[in-house]
């Protein structure tokens, strides 16, 4: 299959593509929930950092790492459920901004 990666540059199938309607396609609407997991990941390396420092600590900071960690984690998952729900309801700025720029 040598055309494989590249048969439809330039097609239909491109992410930046209008159908005929004037709307852009659900792979640039996705964008929202794709660039969601840049905050996401962010947050799971300071939640690991608190928890891994929690680790070597005693007592009641010990305790306090822990729940704070978890809680770092739980911001961490929202941030990508968040972003899934403003794609999938159509309430995504980065589509608002695209048809200004028509």
């Amino acid at each position: 299959m040598p055309g494989f990666f590249f048969a439809n540059v330039g097609t239909s199938a491109n992410c930046f593509s209008r159908p005929s309607g004037g709307q852009y396609t659900w792979r640039f609407k996705a964008m929202c929930l794709m660039f969601s997991f840049v905050p996401a990941t962010f947050w799971v390396v300071v939640g690991y950092f608190v928890l891994f420092s929690s680790a070597r600590a005693e007592g009641r900071v010990r305790t306090f790492g822990q729940v704070l960690a978890v809680w770092v984690f739980v911001l961490a998952v929202l941030i990508p459920v968040a972003a899934a729900y403003v794609t999938f309801a159509g309430l995504c700025p980065l589509d608002a901004l695209m048809h200004a720029a028509e």
